[in-house]
């Protein structure tokens, strides 16, 4: 509640302007299936899932510039040293 208005905010989707543009279901199956391939790549290159793959796996795929496992190793090894974590999870191993 905002005190010095007394009103409420609406913070309900329904106040959001969101694009009605649609992602083509096609392109949508194209960035998934690329996403779970360079996830799939990464975790065997680390031996185990690392919780930061994932994005570095989104952008991967947004940038639609990774599609050599050589360049996405790459891509994660500057992704891990600009994005260092002391997530408990990265001691879980396969």
């Amino acid at each position: 509640m905002d005190v010095l208005k007394g009103k409420r905010k609406d913070y309900s989707v329904k106040s959001k302007k969101f694009s009605e543009v649609k992602m083509d279901a096609q392109i949508r199956s194209e960035r998934q299936d690329a996403r779970v391939w360079c996830l799939e790549q990464l975790i065997r290159l680390e031996g185990g899932l690392d919780p930061r793959m994932y994005e570095c796996a989104d952008y991967a795929t947004s940038s639609g510039t990774v599609k050599d496992p050589n360049d996405l190793y790459t891509l994660w090894v500057e992704w891990k040293g600009k994005n260092p974590t002391n997530n408990p999870q990265l001691s879980n191993r396969l």
